[in-house]
């Protein structure tokens, strides 16, 4: 369970803040973060999505809110400790809510979430739904 605040996510296994500055600050796990927004994004694939690329010391990673932002698909990596990669590549179905919004607002914050989490892949139909239902 996740605590979605103004400018912050949070849970015992990660804390991170939204500076005034723009960038991610805080720790996944026992891992620092330390990500700003990349410059030169690209486009997204369909008209009204967002593309988001963010970029650090700690990770690298593009993120994408698809399908009239139902959908989150997320592509990087965090470096972990000990020189390992912590993937970042899934797609995340979006529920409705008021902590679902806050999330729309600041995606990256629900890629860490997912990623820390350990959610891989694309979701399936039964996972969308719940989703959706929510």
């Amino acid at each position: 369970m996740f605590s979605v605040q103004d400018g912050r996510i949070v849970n015992p296994d990660l804390d991170v803040v939204q500076d005034a500055d723009g960038c991610l600050r805080g720790r996944a796990r026992n891992i620092p973060i330390d990500l700003c927004p990349a410059k030169g994004t690209p486009p997204p694939e369909e008209p009204g999505d967002k593309v988001e690329q963010w970029a650090g010391a700690t990770g690298n990673f593009t993120l994408e809110l698809m399908d009239h932002e139902t959908r989150l698909r997320m592509d990087g990596y965090l470096h972990g400790g000990g020189g390992r990669q912590i993937p970042m590549n899934a797609t995340v179905p979006l529920g409705k809510g008021p902590q679902w919004d806050a999330l729309r607002k600041r995606p990256a914050f629900l890629a860490l979430a997912a990623a820390i989490s350990g959610i891989r892949g694309e979701p399936n139909d039964a996972a969308i739904q719940d989703a959706m239902d929510e």
